[in-house]
Formats: C-alpha cells, sequence, structure tokens
C-alpha cells in the first residue's frame, strides 16, 4: 500500500504547494464553503489546510465573531501560513499536534460542545495526477 509520506517535504515542495494549490484546489474550497453556506461568526476547522490559503478566504467570511482553525501535518506548509502577516485574529494555522489545545476550549464534561453554534470540518484530500 502506498501513501503520502510526511518525511520527504521539503521548502521547495512547500513553496510549490502554495502555487499549485492557488489554482484549482482554491476554487474548488471557495465553492464549497460558499455550498455549505459559511456565515460571519462560524466556526471552521479546516483540515489539511496547507498553506492556509483557503483558511485565510473563510476567515474573511466568518469575520472577527468566527474563528477558523487550519491544521496540517507537514509542518513546512504550516510555517508558510503562519508567516503570512496579514492574517486576520480569527484565523490560526498550526501543527496537527497542537490541535489537541484548540479543541480543549469547547470541551465540557459531556463532550465537545458548540453552545448552539455549527462547526464545519474541511478535509482536504490529495488530488490525483
Amino acid at each position: 500500500m502506498s501513501g503520502l509520506s510526511l518525511v520527504f517535504d521539503t521548502p521547495q515542495l512547500a513553496q510549490d504547494y502554495e502555487v499549485r494549490s492557488a489554482e484549482r484546489q482554491f476554487r474548488h474550497g471557495q465553492r464549497l464553503i460558499a455550498e455549505l453556506g459559511v456565515r460571519a461568526g462560524e466556526r471552521v476547522l479546516d483540515i489539511g489546510s496547507g498553506t492556509g490559503l483557503l483558511a485565510e478566504h473563510v476567515a474573511g467570511t466568518v469575520g472577527p465573531t468566527g474563528r477558523v482553525l487550519g491544521i496540517d501535518p507537514l509542518p513546512l506548509r504550516v510555517e508558510i501560513a503562519q508567516r503570512k502577516g496579514h492574517l486576520p485574529e480569527s484565523l490560526r494555522v498550526q501543527a496537527v499536534e497542537d490541535i489537541k489545545r484548540e479543541l480543549e476550549a469547547f470541551r465540557t464534561p459531556e463532550g465537545i460542545r458548540l453552545e448552539g453554534k455549527r462547526l464545519f470540518a474541511i478535509a482536504h484530500k490529495p488530488a490525483s495526477h
């Protein structure tokens, strides 16, 4: 069984991903967000956010009263997202291992609680070539 290796990512591959995903993958993500009807004030978990292009777009949609958390297993792509100096306060992109701390903000003794709000989880799937 072959799979995506997380070991062989390089700065050049991460930067190439930033450029390539800005084309087709980003457009599909924008369409998905529109179809889901994501609104201001809502919370979105972007799983496999890469360099944060779609997460940044969603942060503009949910505005300052919403929240977007982008996570990715590839640290070099997370670094690219975090280096973008113009990201809104409502957006965080971080490594997968850091997600546990973020989810604790929603946890109650009964489990994850969103206080009647919707939480969207958008999972990215690598494109097949």
